[in-house]
């Protein structure tokens, strides 16, 4: 799924979309106060150390397994807690997080942000692309 449906009425199998998703992350439903996001992440990598103001985060876990941290500050991640298929992450505004996949397959999750965290269709097939254009 390459295509940004938000604004309109939309309607999806959200896990065999999430499953079949093959880049780091591509947002599927933009609107005014809520955005989806479909991930997947490479063994061994995470999603990178990060914090969103404002703006509180769901994650679900489609496939695979990894590690979540959380905090109050970046240095100090003192939440930590396994995840696998089927976990519900939940990471409150102006908190410190990060994922990484712990397991041998792809970890494919959905993320939820209210309000919306990335521009209408946006699409970042690799990490490092994600990374170049938060950081411009």
């Amino acid at each position: 799924m390459t295509q940004d449906f938000g604004g309109r009425p939309f309607v999806v199998d959200i896990e065999k979309a999430t499953v079949a998703n093959d880049t780091f992350r591509t947002a599927i439903w933009s609107g005014s106060h809520l955005q989806v996001t479909v991930m997947s992440v490479e063994p061994g990598d995470d999603l990178g150390l990060e914090q969103h103001n404002g703006i509180d985060q769901f994650l679900r876990v489609e496939q695979g397994k990894g590690m979540v941290q959380m905090g109050e500050h970046k240095d100090d991640l003192s939440f930590v807690q396994p995840i696998f298929e089927n976990s519900a992450v939940f990471v409150p505004a102006n908190i410190w997080h990060n994922i990484t996949n712990t397991g041998r397959v792809s970890l494919k999750l959905y993320s939820v942000y209210a309000p919306p965290d990335h521009p209408f269709g946006t699409i970042h097939p690799t990490k490092e692309i994600a990374e170049k254009s938060e950081n411009h």
